[in-house]
């Protein structure tokens, strides 16, 4: 389902080489990132929802761990001098690692960041499977 969402982005972005000179390499970054970001996302969405058997339970507490992680820039931005705490809600946040991706610019540090956290909420999701077969 996400690659059919990425695929009819990229429709855009055949429209915008058609009819104007675009920076084809910002576009495919930045589509890359968007990728990413979703598989954060939804590997998130899928281990909350392994937590409970309610669908409304899952999609509130979804959402709500999606806009914690949403702030959590802002967090760090009002602490003074956390250190340790402030840098740690820095990294965890998704706006600062996309927004490198919306610049055009493919680092490490943010698709490292993206990477691995859909890796660890897909092993949570197989622990938390696993966890409930052997109950």
């Amino acid at each position: 389902t996400m690659g059919v969402v990425i695929l009819s982005i990229s429709v855009y972005l055949l429209y915008m080489v058609a009819y104007g000179t675009p920076d084809l390499g910002v576009m495919l970054t930045s589509l890359l990132g968007i990728f990413l970001l979703a598989s954060d996302f939804i590997a998130f969405g899928i281990w909350v929802s392994s937590l409970t058997n309610n669908q409304l339970v899952a999609y509130v507490l979804t959402v709500g761990g999606l806009f914690f992680r949403l702030i959590l820039t802002w967090l760090a931005g009002t602490m003074s001098d956390a250190g340790v705490l402030k840098d740690i809600f820095n990294y965890l946040a998704f706006t600062d690692h996309i927004e490198t991706f919306l610049k055009g610019i493919i680092s490490v540090q943010a698709t490292g960041h993206f990477v691995c956290t859909t890796l660890l909420f897909l092993f949570l999701t197989i622990a938390s499977v696993d966890s409930e077969r052997w109950r």
